[in-house]
């Protein structure tokens, strides 16, 4: 039989389960220095079990994050339907939603600003 491919990831774990086995510490620190030299004949050819292999590396799936506008904007049902709710004046009505404007990174628009005054 030939020899194995290896990475240099399976190296590192190989050391580790062996230590393990043997009861000793197995962490990376405590391995690193053997895997190296392991790897290094591995890379020259001299291993007798294995050969550089490529690495194998699996996709993950990311993520995504939620944007919080959008989130609060389905929940909150809009400021005209608050508005709807509420008996406020047009003065008192037009300076809420100029705020909800400006608190959502819009501009609002000139009339509102005429009518602040």
């Amino acid at each position: 039989m030939g020899k194995k491919p290896i990475d240099w990831i399976g190296v590192v774990t190989n050391h580790i389960k062996a230590r393990k086995a043997k009861g000793e510490s197995a962490g990376v620190k405590d391995v690193v220095d053997d895997a190296r030299k392991d790897w290094n004949a591995i890379k020259a050819g001299t291993h007798p079990q294995y050969v550089k292999g490529k690495v194998t590396r699996k996709s993950k799936k990311r993520k995504t994050k939620k944007n919080k506008r959008s989130s609060s904007k389905s929940s909150s049902g809009g400021v005209s339907d608050i508005l709807s709710a509420c008996k406020l004046c047009s003065k008192c009505t037009k300076k809420i939603k100029k705020h909800f404007k400006k608190s959502r990174g819009g501009q609002a628009s000139e009339d509102d600003e005429d009518d602040e005054e």
